[in-house]
């Protein structure tokens, strides 16, 4: 533990000078960059008998929690704290949470930096979401006597592999967590032999189970009217897309459009920031494409992609199609969330890169929900395959929902479990 503080302390000038450096593509992350070192912290605004601080990273951490704390601002019995690293995860819990949580940069793992955080936020619970496990925020959390949960929990052969290889830091950490609340029994296993001790996993279905299903039809139906989308055009949504594998979905939909050419492709980078490469990758394969930002664009019958160059909606956007391709699954990534889209009723197709959700898109495939492909002329395939087979894809669409609501509440037991473990408010 000794040798990790050193090396993060030696490290903190080169975690700083990153930052600037993103902040040159994204600005937001110059905004209080001190705040990181614990510097200057922001006022709390929030009132509440117990404070309760959620650590999620960026966007996906963010959505995966919203529906316990949700539940927990309607307690109107805590003071809740959300950290973020990214930028992209600052905007989401803020756009996302508004005022009704305190938000704050992430502390650098450093002792110093922790405990001056700790000093000025003063929770009563620190709740870690999925993987981020931070030895010196639990040590000096614990130290504290702050008990230390890992939420909506997750740990896949890749994780575990990387926090094995330094067994003598994490191992000590792994095992003085309180409670570790988890929805795969893989990921539980891998995460007791890293350490965790078996009586403190809690298993529990996943929160990305809790998605308000009507109103994100009824912000998808907003969305449609304002690009005036055509109701007689089959969409297909291509949502989270890294540039790594934008070659790829880019050939599909070159296959495609010969056979079937009123396809519109709706396509969300899974960074705004690449939006830039996209739209310059259609103009060279000639594609009429519209912006979504761009008040004035509307849809022409020559329009055959839609760049979806806003926040926050692809969730909703997902109602719009007949079927959606998730990305983070076409190269080495682990995939995203296919949830969003099952939800509402569209079946996935996904690659083979989906440990991230392991056991989830197995179920999916299992109940005939989600389809695998390789490359992009099984991507082409299995995307004519949903729009020309209306029975097989309603079928599909239909298990896939079935499947999300027999899952349901997962987020009332884990606000149960997490408030066990928080002491009763002071009077």
């Amino acid at each position: 533990m000794l040798l990790y503080s050193l090396i993060i302390y030696l490290l903190t000038p080169v975690l700083v000078l990153r930052v600037f450096a993103r902040s040159r593509r994204e600005p937001d992350y110059r905004a209080g960059w001190w705040r990181r070192l614990a510097i200057r912290q922001e006022t709390p605004t929030v009132e509440g008998g117990r404070r309760i601080w959620f650590h999620a990273v960026s966007v996906g951490e963010v959505l995966a929690v919203a529906p316990i704390v949700e539940q927990l601002i309607a307690q109107r019995d805590c003071a809740l704290l959300v950290t973020t690293t990214t930028a992209t995860g600052a905007r989401e819990a803020r756009r996302v949470f508004g005022a009704r949580v305190d938000h704050a940069w992430a502390p650098i793992d450093a002792g110093l930096v922790v405990r001056r955080f700790l000093n000025h936020w003063r929770p009563e619970l620190v709740a870690l979401v999925e993987t981020e496990v931070w030895p010196n925020i639990v040590t000096e959390a614990k130290g504290r006597a702050i008990p230390v949960l890992l939420v909506n929990a997750r740990m896949s052969k890749r994780s575990a592999r990387g926090y094995a290889r330094f067994g003598c830091v994490f191992s000590r950490v792994f095992n003085v967590l309180d409670g570790v609340i988890c929805h795969g029994r893989a990921d539980a296993r891998r995460l007791v032999a890293l350490g965790v001790k078996p009586s403190a996993v809690a298993m529990v279905e996943s929160v990305k189970f809790e998605i308000d299903i009507k109103s994100r039809r009824d912000k998808g139906a907003v969305i449609a009217e304002e690009l005036a989308m055509p109701v007689d055009r089959p969409v297909v949504v291509a949502g989270s897309i890294h540039p790594e594998e934008q070659l790829t979905l880019l050939d599909a939909m070159d296959l495609v459009w010969p056979t079937l050419p009123t396809v519109l492709f709706v396509i969300a980078p899974r960074h705004l920031h690449s939006v830039k490469a996209l739209t310059q990758a259609l103009t060279d394969r000639g594609v009429d494409y519209v912006l979504r930002s761009q008040a004035e664009s509307r849809i022409s019958n020559a329009t055959r992609v839609v760049v979806l160059d806003t926040f926050g909606e692809l969730g909703s956007v997902y109602a719009l199609a007949l079927t959606a391709i998730i990305g983070g699954t076409l190269f080495d990534r682990g995939g995203h969330n296919p949830l969003e889209a099952i939800a509402l009723g569209v079946p996935v197709i996904a690659g083979h890169s989906t440990f991230n959700f392991a056991h989830i898109y197995k179920e999916l495939v299992e109940v005939g929900s989600c389809q695998l492909v390789a490359n992009s002329a099984s991507l082409a395939a299995a995307v004519m395959h949903h729009l020309v087979d209306t029975q097989n894809r309603e079928q599909a669409a239909s298990a896939g929902q079935h499947y999300f609501s027999a899952r349901a509440g997962a987020a009332r037991k884990q606000v149960e479990l997490i408030t066990s473990f928080v002491s009763a408010p002071t009077r």
